[in-house]
């Protein structure tokens, strides 16, 4: 689909590695030692990956890239949020982690969030317009979904796949045991979100996974130049 930068969750690698793949700069974050399990990656095309000017392997479960591309500098994070029943210790210890990312950012750079949240923030937009839309999924939010919209407004994040509306099988991340359902988000800050001129998923491209990939069609104007 040549896509410019690509966010990949549960990779099963151990140790942080950067390497060539086909067209891609592609960072890995494994774990340490141990089992390898659910972490991250990021695949940066190679015409943009000379943008690169910070790469930080956070921990296991996310990982960010700092790129400036039309003299604007863009953090792109890729995240794997715990499951819903995971321990609230550890939940909270994860945003905490995730809000030092993005309160880090200067107030002109730009954040992407890409990634399995592993959370249904439901229809829940009373309070929260700026955050989520009307066309995200019609359900009440999970225990994982339902502090989020709290945390996202916090940092002033929007939840762009929320902001256009497309048929069911165009919205829906997740498909298993019979239920589907929006799991994974991509988010851009406020002043961000109106650069992005679609969200929508593809199917059928993987196999070996219940998630579908989740595209976002972002616009990044040049500094007029005298």
């Amino acid at each position: 689909m040549h896509l410019d930068e690509l966010g990949v969750n549960d990779i099963r690698v151990t140790g942080d590695k950067a390497k060539e793949v086909g067209d891609y700069k592609v960072f890995l974050t494994g774990v340490k030692k141990g089992r390898a399990e659910c972490r991250v990656a990021l695949f940066i095309r190679n015409t943009i990956a000379h943008n690169t000017v910070s790469v930080k392997h956070v921990n296991e479960q996310m990982m960010w890239v700092d790129l400036v591309v039309g003299g604007i500098r863009t953090r792109i994070v890729s995240v794997y949020s715990p499951c819903e029943g995971t321990d609230e210790d550890e939940v909270d210890n994860f945003y905490e982690v995730l809000s030092d990312i993005v309160v880090r950012v200067n107030s002109k750079d730009r954040i992407v969030l890409m990634g399995d949240f592993n959370a249904r923030v439901g229809n829940r937009t009373e309070g929260y317009e700026r955050v989520i839309f009307k066309c995200g999924e019609d359900m009440e939010g999970n225990r994982n979904g339902k502090h989020l919209p709290d945390f996202w407004a916090s940092m002033g994040l929007a939840v762009t796949n929320t902001f256009f509306k497309h048929k069911a099988i165009r919205r829906y991340t997740w498909e298993g045991r019979g239920i589907r359902s929006i799991r994974d988000y991509t988010l851009t800050d406020f002043e961000f979100r109106p650069s992005v001129r679609n969200v929508r998923v593809f199917r059928g491209f993987f196999d070996d996974t219940d998630h579908y990939r989740i595209c976002s069609e972002l616009s990044i104007s040049r500094p007029r130049i005298k």
